[in-house]
């Protein structure tokens, strides 16, 4: 209404300044602390402050013309008198139970309810929490007698900052359902993993890691998590006691040290596919804490891996991987573990074949319920083959252009950035750049669903999870927001 910006910099000082035709500055308010973040009320302005204060400085409000106008020359004016102040770094401490030596993070934003009966609270490394403090408002009378002459005494208030959770602070990179119950798992480039309760919207656990999380796969029984780090390493993580989530096995696959951000499990609780977008080898182990994860040895692809995926057919596992090379390979897991992991395991036992695809494909989607393989890349389109890879390397022929698929769909405009597919529901979706969320029936592709959950300005889908038991969907997009999407609107 009277066109005033607030600035904060890193000086301790807060400054005022109109917006009206032509830019000035018009106070400044000198502080003790450098201020991060302020929030204007009819009677105060609250101003955070980098050593853990917030304070309620007196604002006097101008009185508007009879006619209601308003004159350029009218202000806001910032009062040197504090009516309150709050220790935030002191009642975080006591809602969290840290001591001393804790790492201190101020509020860095702060909000109203819009009942303006509670103020949001956020510091920089994702802590959210609120506080019941009501805005005070201005009466008539004070209005009458003039608010800025009315001198109080500062008091310090004793409210409890309840905590609401850690949250993510950067893209999430993983996200998944964790068995037939309503609570699911994330990790984020912020190095945190997080569980989270859907019926509540509470967040259970937050847990950082050291290494940056980039992939994440659960077990059939949503009791144990798997994740791959950027360094390499993959964590396996006993999750059963959703507040407190144990890492009991670390292991690494690779000499160098190349993200392993390709993760897949396979629905029979049997295996885990693991490699790297920089690597040409996929990894194969158990997916049961009983066999200690045992590594049953490593498929050589002939190309750089974009995606992976586990196939079906005739009651085997299979592992289908889009390269670089514009191939798709297909090859046959092993059901034991190999006498010498350190060499591949041989075609003989893989029984490989190939198919070329169409340059820019970059992903793999199998259902479990047809043994259609969908794959989709820069070109927009959803492509299905209803047959089968058949020729060997040596029979490919490089000279002609990939095969056509048996139908073509069209999909997300400027590219899709992940796909899932649930044997429960029976429906697999795509997730998409432009922030659309796509659910289609495998058995019948044109039978679709579009969600716009994500903005294409906030860069759109980054990862989804279709449930295996109810009919919604887990997405996430890369402005760190969490959706719980319902498919059938109930």
């Amino acid at each position: 209404m009277w066109n005033r910006i607030h600035l904060c910099t890193n000086k301790p000082m807060l400054y005022q300044v109109s917006s009206r035709d032509t830019p000035c500055l018009e106070q400044t308010l000198e502080l003790n602390a450098i201020p991060l973040t302020t929030l204007l009320t009819q009677k105060s302005i609250i101003i955070s402050t980098d050593d853990g204060l917030l304070t309620w400085y007196r604002v006097e409000q101008p009185l508007e013309n009879p006619d209601n106008t308003i004159e350029d020359s009218m202000a806001i004016h910032l009062l040197d008198q504090v009516d309150y102040e709050y220790d935030f770094f002191e009642n975080k401490a006591k809602a969290t139970g840290e001591g001393e030596d804790a790492a201190r993070y101020p509020a860095a934003y702060i909000k109203y309810s819009r009942s303006y009966s509670q103020i949001l609270l956020g510091t920089q490394n994702g802590m959210l929490g609120k506080l019941a403090i009501v805005a005070e408002k201005q009466d008539e009378e004070e209005e009458e007698q003039g608010y800025g002459n009315q001198d109080k005494q500062k008091k310090t208030l004793d409210v409890p900052l309840t905590l609401l959770g850690r949250f993510h602070t950067a893209p999430i990179s993983g996200i998944r359902e964790l068995n037939d119950s309503t609570q699911f798992m994330t990790i984020s480039e912020d190095h945190t993993i997080g569980i989270w309760e859907t019926t509540t919207q509470q967040q259970l656990s937050i847990t950082s890691t050291n290494d940056r999380p980039v992939s994440l796969a659960v077990n059939s029984t949503g009791m144990a998590a798997f994740i791959g780090t950027e360094g390499g390493a993959f964590l396996v993580y006993d999750v059963s006691n959703r507040y407190k989530p144990r890492l009991v096995k670390q292991i690494r696959f690779f000499e160098e040290y190349i993200p392993l951000d390709l993760l897949s499990t396979s629905l029979n609780g049997e295996a885990i596919l693991l490699s790297s977008t920089s690597s040409d080898k996929v990894f194969v182990t158990s997916q049961k804490a009983s066999k200690d994860y045992t590594i049953f040895g490593f498929i050589q692809m002939v190309g750089i891996i974009h995606s992976i995926s586990f196939l079906q057919k005739d009651n085997a596992l299979w592992v289908g991987g889009i390269l670089s090379n514009n191939l798709l390979q297909v090859c046959k897991l092993p059901t034991e573990r190999q006498e010498n992991r350190m060499v591949p395991i041989p075609d003989d036992k893989t029984l490989t074949t190939y198919r070329k695809v169409d340059p820019g494909t970059n992903r793999i989607m199998t259902s479990a319920l047809t043994t259609r393989i969908f794959v989709t890349g820069d070109d927009k389109y959803l492509k299905q083959y209803d047959s089968w890879p058949i020729d060997t390397y040596d029979n490919l022929d490089w000279r002609k252009h990939a095969p056509q698929p048996n139908d073509e769909y069209i999909s997300h405009s400027i590219g899709t950035s992940c796909v899932h597919f649930s044997l429960g529901q029976k429906k697999m979706a795509t997730g998409g750049k432009d922030g659309l969320v796509i659910v289609r029936d495998p058995t019948n592709v044109r039978s679709l669903k579009e969600f716009q959950t994500h903005s294409v300005v906030g860069g759109g889908v980054s990862v989804l999870a279709m449930s295996e038991h109810q009919p919604v969907f887990y997405v996430a997009g890369v402005d760190g927001s969490i959706l719980v999407v319902s498919i059938d609107d109930s």
